[in-house]
């Protein structure tokens, strides 16, 4: 069985060289603990993410918890939505950024239990 190391998801047979669920270049890993390189895929160590780590780097600037997780789109976003709203009201970057870490820490909770299941 092979996992997308993005989302976690379950890939179909042949594995694809993205995720069909999260769209990601296939990093995918099959054990905890392979490193084996085949062709364009590459089997990696499944590293577990801290969620308070996630939380404290999206609270320093927002969407820095989502890169720590590798969910860089969101990262972008609530960074460009932090940084508009900032210049609107420093009150709401802050709403924002509290919304990060809190995305980032429950993201990095989901990304810990689909490893567990590994």
């Amino acid at each position: 069985m092979v996992y997308c190391s993005n989302c976690g998801k379950l890939l179909p047979e042949p594995v694809p060289l993205y995720c069909p669920y999260c769209g990601k270049e296939n990093t995918v890993s099959t054990t905890r603990d392979s490193t084996i390189s085949n062709n364009n895929i590459k089997y990696v160590k499944n590293n577990r993410k801290d969620p308070v780590i996630a939380a404290i780097l999206g609270l320093i600037i927002p969407g820095l918890g989502h890169i720590y997780l590798g969910n860089y789109k969101m990262a972008i976003l609530l960074f460009i939505l932090a940084v508009f709203l900032s210049l609107m009201s420093g009150f709401l970057e802050l709403v924002i950024a509290i919304a990060s870490a809190w995305t980032a820490y429950d993201e990095a909770k989901n990304i810990n239990e689909l490893r567990r299941e590994c």
